[in-house]
């Protein structure tokens, strides 16, 4: 028989955690249609000496809106991703999807999609969540989709940011519009507790959403509460939430932040271990980095964010109010629940919180910086400087946070429940964090050539199958017979982290092909001119 292609002579790790083994792979029509030994002569890709593994799922990035931009800036700004063997990612996450909408609250999310987006101007002529998804197959996307509908943008559509408990009729419809998403082909629902309005909806509210996502056969992904003094409470928040609702948990980003908590790693990761001893389905991901990168206005009180960016901004111009804030800004705000999910300044310090993406040109000297040095350069305190720049830039900036310890992100790694994920995206200015190009040759190269905290067989499956489980995507994540041919082939010897917080855009070395439901899209470490070869999948 005749293949469409064959990929020869390479060394399989099949997603399994199984080792490794020597085959040729067939695919036809899309899928891997064989596994075993054939004869040269057919069309093939020559493997010898290199790894062959399943594409990588992202199961955690914020490309909800870039993947609807215009050629070429959507390739070009996901050129990193797809160099580095991402083949699928998980959209939609810590409670921010960009549907469903409500037109007379459009332009609020609109505003808070504006930090994860290009400079380009799109329309936002959606309203549905199905009317969004039928958007991005109009305009076929590079990598395949796995949308998630974010608890923060159904509450934004009904309520705004308004801090306060939903009437009856508010949650009815809160709910009604998770079912429509989930019908509509939506995978689960996410949070972001630490972000507004998440930091203002109760536990109960979420359960709520949750058990509707139970009748669909869903998952629930969140960003929890708080990663520091209330880590622990906030685990546990997340898998009584799963238990409430009968839905599986998958904690994003995994994370102790602040000087003082670090070492609780094992802490947490022991409640997860206890929660799936009593039958709770408890998994997480974990960025394979020591920073984390997130929203500026994150830095800023709960109160003092309550009604969006632009309360926020009129509040910072307000002597008395500021005054307020840099006084806060001083102290931890204890107790369960949290008054204020993190407050970093804090727990990390000033010097560890770094200006990493602006819009306006003259901040861009800014950028790379930390708010130590901001303030000297602008000859204001810290806090002045900051509250300067996120008034210049309407709320819209990134910041690069140093918040964990290298012994708590290996305890993670090495636990069997752990995804790898990105939580990164360049949107084409300032300085990107570099796992938008490194993360997993930085897993391959780091964690598993040089410093040995997995093996290969443990690592791929972390990138590949385990992340399919947990999202359930049936017919990915593996190197099998009648599963999808989403395939990367590396040089393991080439394999060369290059992360780099100077100068984070640097394509992955080593990756020398990836295929994409069976179509090449990297071909000698070369994104191929066409690879608008992903699907928007919907869970059915």
């Amino acid at each position: 028989m005749k293949y469409d292609l064959i990929i020869k002579s390479g060394v399989v790790v099949d997603g399994t955690s199984n080792p490794w083994f020597k085959a040729d792979i067939a695919i036809e029509s899309g899928k891997i249609a064989k596994i075993g030994h054939f004869l040269s002569g057919e069309k093939f890709l020559d493997a010898t000496n290199m790894i062959v593994c399943p594409g990588f799922i992202d199961p955690h990035s914020h490309t909800d809106i870039l993947l609807l931009c215009s050629e070429p800036t959507r390739t070009e700004l996901l050129k990193g991703r797809i160099r580095q063997g991402i083949t699928t990612e998980v959209i939609g996450n810590c409670g921010f999807s960009a549907a469903p909408l409500k037109a007379e609250k459009k332009e609020l999310l609109r505003k808070q999609f504006d930090s994860f987006s290009p400079a380009e101007e799109l329309s936002w002529d959606w309203l549905t969540f199905g009317d969004y998804l039928n958007r991005l197959d109009e305009k076929k996307v590079p990598v395949n989709v796995v949308p998630l509908v974010g608890q923060g943008t159904v509450r934004v559509a009904v309520m705004g940011y308004e801090n306060r408990t939903p009437s009856k009729d508010e949650l009815k419809e809160m709910t009604t519009l998770v079912a429509e998403a989930m019908k509509d082909g939506a995978f689960g629902l996410s949070t972001g507790l630490m972000y507004n309005p998440g930091m203002i909806t109760s536990t109960q509210e979420v359960v709520e959403l949750c058990r509707v996502v139970a009748n669909y056969n869903g998952v629930y992904a969140s960003h929890i509460r708080g990663s520091d003094y209330n880590l622990l409470n906030s685990t546990q928040e997340a898998i009584t939430i799963g238990r409430d609702s009968g839905i599986p948990v998958n904690i994003s980003h995994f994370e102790v932040v602040g000087t003082q908590f670090w070492g609780m790693a094992n802490e947490a990761l022991r409640i997860i271990d206890e929660a799936r001893e009593m039958a709770v389905d408890a998994a997480f991901d974990e960025i394979p980095y020591t920073t984390g990168f997130t929203l500026i206005v994150a830095l800023f009180p709960t109160w003092a964010q309550e009604g969006g960016v632009e309360k926020l901004l009129n509040r910072l111009r307000d002597p008395a109010i500021r005054e307020r804030i840099e006084r806060e800004m001083d102290t931890v705000a204890a107790g369960w629940p949290p008054v204020w999910p993190v407050n970093l300044v804090k727990l990390i310090g000033w010097e560890r919180i770094i200006l990493a993406m602006c819009t306006t040109h003259g901040n861009k000297q800014l950028e790379g910086r930390n708010f130590t040095e901001i303030g000297m350069i602008k000859g204001k305190t810290p806090f002045d400087a900051l509250c300067d720049v996120v008034t210049e830039e309407r709320g819209n900036a990134w910041i690069l946070v140093y918040v964990r310890r290298e012994d708590d992100v290996r305890a993670a790694l090495r636990h069997m429940s752990c995804s790898i994920c990105t939580d990164a995206l360049d949107i084409g200015r300032g300085k990107p964090h570099p796992a938008a190009y490194q993360t997993y040759p930085r897993v391959l190269d780091y964690y598993v050539n040089k410093e040995k905290v997995l093996t290969l067989e443990e690592a791929i499956r972390k990138m590949t199958s385990l992340p399919a489980q947990r999202y359930r995507l049936r017919d990915r994540g593996l190197i099998a017979e009648g599963f999808c041919a989403d395939i990367v082939v590396f040089d393991p010897k080439a394999i060369v982290d290059e992360s780099s917080y100077v100068e984070p855009r640097k394509y992955a070395r080593g990756i020398e092909y990836v295929l994409l439901n069976g179509e090449i899209v990297v071909r000698k470490g070369e994104v191929e001119k066409e690879v608008l070869y992903g699907k928007v999948l919907r869970k059915i």
